[in-house]
């Protein structure tokens, strides 16, 4: 008779990508939580540009490089020109995006958390139920790592998995 440490080694390389894929099968976001994220940020970016017209409004995290799980939130920079500026502006950003979210049935309890590292807009889409974290920025480092995550995820299949 086997004991369970024989059974567990005794799993093939194809057995165990399989197992790994049924269980990412399981967790990882739909095509429709992915089709109602893509409308929710086409949405959110038509709001904001009609108060900033210049700015960048863009995914990062898990979600943005294929790794979100079914029920994740939303991460959303929105990118104010290429000039770094520091906390202080970024919770002044903060706060007039709130307000503005706020004039919008849409939006649910748009919040800036301005004490925060850094400071981010939380709110909840009415239509989706998605929640977001909206990050005022010029560069950044979120999306610079996510550019590299997804690159990873794109480069070999086996890390989403290991990821996941």
């Amino acid at each position: 008779m086997m004991n369970k440490a024989e059974t567990v080694f005794d799993i093939n390389k194809d057995d165990l990508e399989n197992r790994l894929k049924f269980l990412e099968s399981l967790v990882e976001l739909s095509p429709e939580d992915e089709r109602n994220m893509t409308e929710l940020l086409a949405y959110l970016k038509s709001v904001v540009i009609r108060k900033y017209p210049t700015v960048e409004v863009k995914p990062f995290g898990s979600s943005a490089c294929d790794l979100g799980f079914h029920g994740s939130d939303l991460d959303i920079c929105i990118e104010f020109g290429q000039r770094l500026f520091g906390k202080k502006e970024k919770e002044i950003k903060s706060i007039k995006l709130a307000k503005l979210l706020r004039q919008h049935e849409r939006f649910c309890e748009a919040e800036a958390i301005v004490d925060a590292r850094t400071p981010i807009v939380q709110f909840q889409d009415m239509k989706t139920g998605i929640k977001c974290d909206i990050s005022p920025c010029s560069v950044s480092m979120g999306r610079l790592n996510t550019k590299y995550v997804k690159f990873c995820v794109t480069f070999d299949h086996r890390v989403r998995s290991l990821i996941m």
